[in-house]
């Protein structure tokens, strides 16, 4: 169970982000939203409510939206809980991770992006080990 994600890359100037916010405003919710910075470009990454409708907002706004699939994996918000979910996936190569924390549940979400292969052993690992993978509409529920 995948949840796809949306990656824009920025150019590290002043507004480059109040652009892409402003390309969606009124349209798309976005759900989770992370920022990585070099010296000359940042890396936008968001989860939108509604993604088809983000990728075309944003490809007619001279934007070069790319999707990817994330694993969204749930566990709880408490010391130890994310070593333990990390040590489950030991053996593959992680690309990135970012988490969110759900205040009404009381639980944490592990967004993780690994090759489409190695995603598909990790979903395997974290279901096998009673983890809860999310799925996109929960996700945009949260």
């Amino acid at each position: 169970m995948a949840v796809r994600q949306i990656s824009i890359e920025l150019k590290n100037t002043p507004n480059s982000l109040g652009a892409l916010l402003k390309a969606l405003d009124g349209g798309v919710n976005i759900r989770i939203l992370t920022i990585s910075e070099t010296y000359y470009k940042g890396s936008v990454r968001i989860i939108v409510d509604k993604i088809d409708e983000a990728i075309t907002i944003l490809n007619g706004a001279g934007f070069d939206p790319v999707i990817s699939n994330m694993l969204a994996v749930e566990i709880d918000d408490c010391p130890g809980s994310l070593c333990n979910a990390m040590n489950t996936c030991a053996g593959i190569n992680l690309h990135y991770a970012y988490s969110h924390v759900n205040q009404v549940s009381k639980k944490a979400i592990l967004f993780l992006r690994f090759t489409d292969e190695d995603g598909a052993k990790a979903m395997r690992l974290f279901t096998g080990n009673g983890y809860k993978l999310l799925s996109e509409k929960e996700v945009c529920g949260i």
